[in-house]
């Protein structure tokens, strides 16, 4: 697959379920080889992701037919209650943040305000451009490489738009301007219940009693407490 070798491969297992990475949209390009020069082999590609690929395997007899299914699914990402600081501030998003593959993403906007960046888009060559004191990162969407100073570098993880925000991998873009980037997982983050206009109450869930609850509106502090078991 791709010119690696399938994990747990074995002639007598005819179906794989194969997850690929987050962000994927290329199919994989599957290559078989029998072990016996004298079968055949036929491969019929997935037409799309999730997809399933078929490897057809004909007997020396021309009769004896196996088939092989390789089914393709996309890794997604996970929303996560985990608390997330920049250069020592913890950040606000009212999205929240997501995981894959220990890589934690964020709204574009909430991450370029906390370091401070100036932010374009180029709409033709699909491009987002950050600034700040004469650096340049430039991500690309649906690219893996991204570029700092006109150099490129691997990106862990795509951009990807959701709910019409864009989300990116946080931490590529605040090591690459100097900052520092933190993560508590252990720390769970309150869900608050919808509120409407004419509340005087605001009701929450968190995964925990015995939990520090901070209160702000809008970035300001209204108030601290304790969660309790209901």
């Amino acid at each position: 697959v791709n010119d690696s070798d399938l994990n747990g491969f074995s002639s007598t297992t005819e179906t794989y379920d194969v997850e690929l990475p987050y962000g994927t949209t290329a199919i994989p390009e599957v290559t078989a080889v029998a072990t016996d020069t004298k079968a055949g082999v036929e491969i019929t590609p997935a037409t799309a992701l999730p997809g399933t690929t078929e490897i057809h395997v004909t007997a020396e007899d021309g009769i004896t037919l196996k088939t092989y299914k390789l089914n393709f699914s996309v890794g997604l990402l996970q929303q996560v209650n985990y608390k997330v600081y920049i250069n020592g501030n913890e950040v606000q998003s009212d999205v929240g943040f997501y995981e894959y593959n220990n890589i934690i993403y964020g709204p574009l906007r909430c991450v370029a305000d906390a370091i401070g960046l100036e932010v374009g888009w180029d709409a033709a060559s699909k491009q987002i451009i950050f600034v700040s004191n004469g650096d340049t990162l430039i991500i690309t969407i649906d690219s893996l490489k991204y570029s700092f100073n006109g150099v490129e570098y691997d990106l862990p993880g795509p951009v990807t738009i959701s709910d019409g925000r864009t989300l990116i991998p946080i931490k590529t873009v605040v090591d690459a301007f100097g900052g520092t980037f933190r993560v508590d997982k252990g720390v769970q983050a309150l869900t608050v219940n919808e509120v409407d206009s004419g509340d005087a109450t605001v009701t929450g869930v968190v995964g925990t009693s015995g939990a520090t609850i901070t209160v702000r509106v809008s970035g300001t502090l209204i108030g601290t407490g304790t969660s309790q078991q209901n």
